[in-house]
């Protein structure tokens, strides 16, 4: 359901004035992790409420959304944090242990706070998610006797998120070419952040890999690339375009019909990955290609100029741009990464793989080091969907995990592979540690196609340091819904949606606090535009 601005809350001495008291759930914490504010230490209480008494406490716990920001007229909170509140206490403590759970995916945080603090910003919470929390007035260090308290529970939902476009007004026609995030750019975006190993010339820049709208770029359709030339900041939107394109001169172009190679047809989406450690110092560019015999697949090519990423001919040349430059040794011969059921040692089932994303620990690293566990999500399609119990399963997608060496599509032990149900265009973005979300599509009304999120926790399931299918959330009953505004802060209408597909969310300083949408808008003929998060 479309979320609605509320009149702004008034807030004093750090609390908001509507806090919830309803009755919440005290299951011992499964994990920590996340961070809180000045006084506040995260993950260092072990089964908060599990003590036994030595006093007794009136908590008067309260928890409500924070970080307020006036939109158009109304109020949209943080998507990520939750203030939390309670009483002093009459008695001599060591500590206060707070624990927030989630029932979606099951996920517990917990905190600590020093005896003399009275409230606690938990972060890093999901969005648009109902926390039960509790507070425990630990008596000694380990918590295993403390206050018998009274209202020490409380219950908050995080706000949804909003993502605001850049530029002015509140109209598809009031967005013009002066906030494109690329002046040639049309549509499948993706973009990526250049870290410290890149050099100085390049660290800290973002660098775009797109399809180019041949009207005015002067050439043909392909994926082609472009780059800023400054370092982006939180502080200036306009630092996020527009991108520099390499022009017609490197990249990828679409060859002349005739062919016979994996992109003899059409190369589509491409994704470029820094690659570190022993896979080298390079740009490994996947993308979609679809073959003479008309089946798509996902393929890959490696840079030959290092982290420049722009030139991927193995030749004297620096674009792809022929039928003989996708043969076998024209220099441009393109790897099998995501095969279909017609290829040698194919995919069972698998007709087409299309729209992609992978995910890899760019928290941690902004190159990929080839981890196994590394996963990839895509849109497929099924030749036989009636053992599958679905129906157009080209508005679903697959999900392979990489061995160290291939990757493998997961399937639900016969002959379907495990599928997100209306789950399209898929875009994983790591949150730090083995924590993803994943926006994407939902194509299930087949009209507007809202924007949503979901989350994976690894060790929810399987192996606790693989991202498996099972970590994720379900993407039909349980993901939440992205809200968008113009550029005025009005609320974009649902139907607005439809155009913004094939996009790519990251974070351009690597920080959670400052995250950007680059997506196709624009009817008839689309471009690409930029929306930043206002309320991580």
């Amino acid at each position: 359901m479309r979320t609605s601005l509320r009149p702004f809350l008034i807030i004093a001495f750090g609390f908001a004035t509507t806090c919830s008291s309803e009755t919440a759930s005290t299951t011992p914490p499964a994990d920590a992790g996340t961070k809180t504010d000045a006084g506040v230490d995260a993950g260092t209480v072990a089964d908060a409420g599990t003590g036994s008494d030595a006093g007794s406490w009136t908590a008067s716990v309260t928890a409500a959304k924070t970080g307020g920001t006036i939109i158009d007229g109304g109020a949209i909170y943080s998507s990520t944090k939750l203030l939390i509140g309670w009483s002093a206490t009459s008695q001599a403590i060591d500590h206060f242990a707070i624990t927030a759970s989630e029932s979606i995916g099951g996920t517990v945080t917990t905190a600590s706070a020093d005896a003399g603090v009275m409230n606690a910003t938990l972060m890093g919470l999901k969005s648009g998610t109902t926390y039960a929390i509790a507070v425990a007035a630990c008596v000694n260090a380990g918590c295993t006797t403390m206050l018998a308290a009274t209202g020490a529970d409380a219950s908050a939902t995080t706000e949804q998120e909003f993502y605001r476009m850049v530029g002015s007004g509140n109209t598809m026609s009031g967005w013009d070419a002066g906030v494109w995030a690329v002046p040639d750019g049309m549509t499948l975006s993706h973009v990526f952040r250049y870290g410290a190993d890149a050099g100085a010339s390049l660290e800290g820049k973002l660098q775009m890999a797109y399809n180019v709208d041949p009207a005015i770029g002067g050439y043909g359709k392909g994926l082609w690339g472009a780059r800023l030339a400054t370092i982006p900041t939180a502080a200036d939107a306009g630092s996020l375009y527009p991108f520099t394109p390499f022009g017609g001169s490197y990249m990828l172009s679409n060859p002349d019909a005739g062919g016979t190679s994996d992109v003899a047809a059409y190369n589509a989406i491409g994704m470029p990955v820094p690659l570190g450690g022993t896979l080298g110092a390079k740009i490994r560019l996947f993308l979609e290609g679809t073959g003479s015999d008309g089946r798509s697949r996902i393929l890959s090519l490696d840079s030959t100029d290092g982290y420049e990423g722009k030139d991927f001919h193995g030749g004297s040349a620096t674009v792809c741009l022929t039928n003989a430059d996708y043969s076998g040794d024209g220099g441009c011969a393109l790897t099998r990464v995501i095969k279909v059921e017609a290829d040698d040692a194919g995919n069972t089932n698998l007709r087409d793989a299309r729209q992609f994303k992978i995910g890899y620990p760019t928290m941690t690293d902004w190159r990929w080091n080839g981890e196994p566990g590394t996963f990839m999500v895509f849109t497929v399609d099924l030749i036989n969907e009636g053992p599958c119990g679905i129906v157009g399963s080209d508005f679903t997608s697959g999900y392979a995990v990489y061995d160290g060496i291939k990757w493998d599509v997961q399937y639900d032990g016969g002959t379907c592979p495990k599928l997100f149900r209306n789950v399209r265009v898929p875009n994983p973005v790591h949150l730090g540690a083995a924590t993803y979300k994943m926006y994407f599509t939902d194509d299930r009304d087949g009209g507007n196609q809202q924007k949503r999120v979901a989350y994976a926790h690894a060790g929810r399931t399987g192996n606790p340091a693989y991202v498996d299918f099972e970590d994720w959330e379900d993407t039909v009953t349980e993901a939440r819904d992205v809200n968008f505004l113009w550029p005025d802060g009005t609320l974009m209408a649902s139907d607005y949606e439809r155009p913004m597909d094939d996009f790519s969310f990251l974070m351009p300083t690597n920080d959670v606090n400052f995250q950007v949408m680059y997506s196709n808008f624009g009817m008839p003929m689309p471009h690409i535009a930029v929306l930043i998060l206002v309320n991580p």
